[in-house]
């Protein structure tokens, strides 16, 4: 973080996509597992980087992200997802995330470190510094190919690392978190009607059921077909 508070962007940045899913995931893993370093692999304005801080006050948090307002607007998915949220298009086309993010994490800058870079130069730069990561959670590229290769990168240099992350709903994002757990033998607890997902080991509990705002439960999937289950 900058050694003087940012000065606030031109515009009001507190903009984020935290489904209270999500929210109900992350504190309960957060409670669970007492990590003591998380990463976030896409950070935006710090919407969900602040809810880390706030749910575990001795946590640190390595965030990733190129906060690249012009990369994104080049991305034929990602405009399309823009082009329907008024509110992020404008924040784009400020060209503020960056200075948003600093801005908006200011409170806990003696416990996050924003690395403005892509992921995998990120997690590298996070391994050379020898740093506890306890969990990581993907939430940057939804391409099958960027979360495929994010998984990958994130067990190779941090193979006691939980990892969990947000935009089930999106295709790629599932197929790419089904077939690594099948690469690696793990097994993928999510919802049906919710926003998250993580990866387990299949020593864990056999069975792990969470109940969602709706009452419907989530339950851990043998990786052998690749695919998540529920319990309804």
């Amino acid at each position: 973080m900058p050694p003087a508070p940012p000065p606030p962007p031109p515009l009001d940045l507190i903009d984020g996509w935290v489904h209270r899913g999500n929210e109900r995931m992350l504190r309960r893993l957060l409670e669970e597992r007492q990590p003591r370093c998380v990463v976030e692999l896409g950070s935006w304005c710090g919407l969900c980087t602040t809810l880390l801080c706030e749910a575990a006050p001795r946590l640190a948090v390595f965030a990733v992200d190129l906060w690249d307002a012009p990369h994104l607007l080049a991305t034929p998915s990602l405009r399309e997802q823009y082009t329907c949220d008024a509110q992020a298009m404008a924040i784009l086309q400020a060209g503020e995330l960056h200075a948003a993010f600093l801005h908006n994490l200011w409170p806990h800058r003696t416990r996050v470190f924003p690395l403005r870079m892509p992921t995998g130069d990120g997690l590298a730069a996070i391994a050379r510094l020898g740093a506890p990561v306890d969990l990581i959670y993907v939430d940057a590229d939804h391409t099958y190919a960027a979360v495929l290769a994010d998984l990958r990168a994130s067990a190779r240099l941090f193979p006691d690392a939980l990892l969990c992350g947000d935009d089930w709903c999106w295709a790629d994002v599932q197929l790419a978190v089904a077939d690594f757990a099948h690469e690696r033998g793990l097994r993928v607890v999510s919802h049906p009607r919710e926003n998250w997902w993580w990866l387990r080991h299949p020593r864990e509990e056999a069975v792990v059921v969470w109940e969602g705002e709706d009452g419907a439960g989530a339950r851990g999937a043998a990786a052998n077909d690749g695919r998540e289950g529920w319990d309804a």
